[in-house]
């Protein structure tokens, strides 16, 4: 199998050869199961995840959001276009370069992810002060209101904890989220079918970081 017949199995199915399993694929299912939708699709079901002592998982829970979120930097860490000239990879490269989200967008989304993995938490402070205008959030979650897909407030939380009050917070509408990275994974399918996609690594490395035997 050359590479550009493993990178179609790779975004495209969960088995890629053998016993060889794709982190992607896998990555995918899991944030789709979790947050509610349809496994095959993405297409939001509301299904509730259950367990055998009766207990579920909420759809909008901090582990659905962070599957999404490192899936989407799975993405930018394999994947670029054929033509691209910027060296960004991780969120910030696969929102560049396979979605229309602006650049302030870009920064906090990647700041939510910060968040999320790094504490567990929807507080973000970037240890690199040159990103605090872009980066420092307090986020809300919201995954039905009508509201665009970042509202930001109308006066930046200043990382100060005693002011960490609700006008301050950045809003995250989740379900549309979870839409724009479903865009981006028919974008990167899309791309790899046709050539305009490539892979930032080889083989080798791809194989040994980004796919697991069972």
């Amino acid at each position: 199998m050359n590479l550009t017949e493993f990178l179609e199995k790779f975004v495209c199915d969960k088995l890629i050869e053998n016993n060889r399993y794709s982190s992607f694929s896998i990555a995918l299912e899991d944030a789709r199961k979790i947050t509610g939708r349809d496994v095959a699709t993405g297409e939001l079901k509301h299904n509730i995840l259950t367990n055998r002592n009766n207990g579920y998982l909420e759809p909008y829970s901090f582990i659905g959001i962070t599957n999404y979120l490192l899936l989407l930097e799975i993405i930018g860490k394999v994947f670029e276009p054929n033509l691209s000239s910027s060296g960004k990879k991780g969120i910030r490269g696969a929102l560049q370069h396979f979605s229309d989200i602006d650049e302030k967008d870009q920064y906090a989304i990647e700041a939510l992810r910060n968040a999320l993995v790094h504490s567990y938490s929807l507080v973000n402070i970037p240890s690199n002060q040159d990103h605090n205008e872009n980066s420092r959030h307090i986020f809300t979650l919201s995954a039905f209101e009508d509201t665009p897909l970042i509202r930001y407030p109308d006066i930046s939380w200043d990382g100060n904890f005693n002011n960490k009050t609700q006008n301050r917070s950045t809003t995250v509408q989740t379900n549309r989220l979870f839409d724009e990275i479903e865009l981006i994974v028919q974008n990167v399918r899309a791309g790899v079918r046709d050539g305009s996609i490539k892979s930032r690594i080889k083989l080798p490395e791809l194989k040994a970081r980004y796919t697991m035997r069972r």
